[in-house]
């Protein structure tokens, strides 16, 4: 199992702010639904290695820069 989680959450929507886009515009930009993109940014959610590479792309960014990853087995 892969756990995704923000470094800092607030430096994620500052950079979104920073590329003048609401939370709504980037989710679609991205792919994914701005209630699934607003839970990952409180913390609700996991979000998959998938859409972590989404966010990181949509970013301009590398995964490794604004998620820690956690690998443990089930």
């Amino acid at each position: 199992m892969v756990k995704m989680e923000f470094i800092n959450k607030e430096n994620v929507r500052v950079s979104i702010a920073e590329k003048g886009m609401t939370l709504k515009d980037f989710s679609s930009h991205i792919g994914i639904s701005q209630v699934y993109l607003t839970q990952i940014l409180k913390g609700y959610r996991s979000p998959s290695p998938t859409v972590s590479a989404k966010i990181a792309k949509g970013l301009g960014v590398e995964i490794n820069d604004i998620f820690n990853i956690s690998v443990y087995q089930k």
